[in-house]
Order: C-alpha cells, then sequence, then structure tokens
C-alpha cells in the first residue's frame, strides 16, 4: 500500500514539473516575441524619422523601451535605422511628373526593412545577447 503511495506521488511530482517547465517555456516564447516586436518597431520607428518623416504625438518609443530597458540597445537601434534610411533615401525612386514628384517611398522603405528577414536575424541576436548579458549579470 506504501508503495501505492509513493508511485502516485511520485508520478503528479513528475507530471506537475513537466506543466511547470512547459509554462516557462511558453512565457519566455512570449517574452522573446515582444521584445522582438519591440525591438523591431523601434528600428521602424527610427527608420522613419532618419528619413524624414513627421511623426508625432507617438508613444511607441516610451513603449518600446519600456519593453527593451537598456539604453546601449536603443542607441543600437537607432544606428541600425540611420543606416537603413540612409540605403532608402539611395535606393529610393523618385516619382517624375505629376503630384508624387519629388516624394521618395519612406513608409514602404521602413516597412520592408520591418518584414525583412535581416532585421530578424539581427534582433533574435540582439536579444540572445541580451539574454547572455543578463545571465552573466546575475
Amino acid at each position: 500500500m506504501k508503495r501505492k503511495h509513493i508511485l502516485i506521488i511520485l508520478c503528479l511530482s513528475i507530471l506537475l514539473s513537466c506543466k511547470t517547465a512547459n509554462q516557462n517555456a511558453r512565457l519566455e516564447s512570449k517574452e522573446k516575441k515582444e521584445w522582438i516586436f519591440a525591438f523591431k518597431s523601434q528600428t521602424f520607428y527610427e527608420c522613419l524619422i532618419n528619413s524624414g518623416a513627421i511623426v508625432e504625438k507617438d508613444a511607441s518609443p516610451s513603449l518600446n523601451f519600456q519593453i527593451l530597458g537598456d539604453l546601449n540597445i536603443l542607441s543600437q537601434i537607432n544606428s541600425i535605422g540611420k543606416n537603413y534610411s540612409k540605403i532608402i533615401n539611395d535606393r529610393s525612386t523618385w516619382f517624375k511628373g505629376g503630384d508624387l514628384e519629388g516624394y521618395k517611398s519612406i513608409t514602404n522603405g521602413c516597412l520592408f526593412f520591418f518584414e525583412s528577414k535581416e532585421l530578424d536575424s539581427i534582433a533574435n541576436l540582439e536579444y540572445l545577447n541580451m539574454k547572455l548579458t543578463n545571465k552573466k549579470n546575475q
């Protein structure tokens, strides 16, 4: 009888530990998605601003900083946004004739970069670097 109770307790313990590990993995996955989205969103914002787009009364930078939480990362993001805005300016199609002459495709260019595998790779790498730095500092 005692063995049966011990076996039941052991099985329940294993099941509960699996459930806890699964919940932790889900929380980590959600945190990673939010962090990467904030990184990419802030890069998009910096791309727009550095391309000359006017953005007023947008709380996005503050919200992104709450998730990213590091001024060094924001500095890196600013550099990435600036660099890509230069690429957009170099590649940008200037519309000849008609109502759009002199305009550039800033939003589409920044949005293209937001959706790119290149930015996904950068954001994932920065997330891993952030996690490693946090582990070292603990």
